[in-house]
């Protein structure tokens, strides 16, 4: 992954001591604020990674979640 706006979505879990992917991406958990759990506060085509592990089975629609993790994706 690279660029200057790394999104790591879910990296905390059921963990509370632990940090995003890379040293620079940012950390969007449920308490991220303006983050409601669906939408993310970022701009359309504001972003250059979304990573995500070990999340989707814990989202109730995970179609419209990766639907949102696209739309705020730079296109390219």
């Amino acid at each position: 992954m690279s660029g200057d706006v790394v999104l790591d979505i879910g990296y905390r879990g059921y963990v509370s001591d632990v940090v995003p992917i890379l040293p620079h991406a940012i950390g969007i958990d449920t308490d991220y604020p303006g983050y409601d759990g669906k939408r993310l506060p970022f701009d359309t085509n504001s972003v250059d990674a979304v990573y995500s592990s070990h999340c989707l089975e814990h989202i109730s629609d995970s179609v419209d979640a990766i639907r949102e993790w696209h739309r705020v994706l730079k296109i390219g």
